[in-house]
């Protein structure tokens, strides 16, 4: 799943709206890494 988390995540940091899937603790933690990080770079 961690290829779908860093799509998820590049995609929210872009502006599209989307649902997130259920994730488990380890998930939810790199999802949040790699969004904290794309928004980042989009500014």
């Amino acid at each position: 799943m961690s290829l779908s988390i860093l799509q998820l995540a590049e995609d929210l940091a872009k502006g599209k709206r989307m649902r997130v899937p259920p994730m488990n603790g380890p998930e939810w933690r790199y999802f949040c890494f790699w969004l904290e990080y794309y928004m980042g770079y989009s500014m």
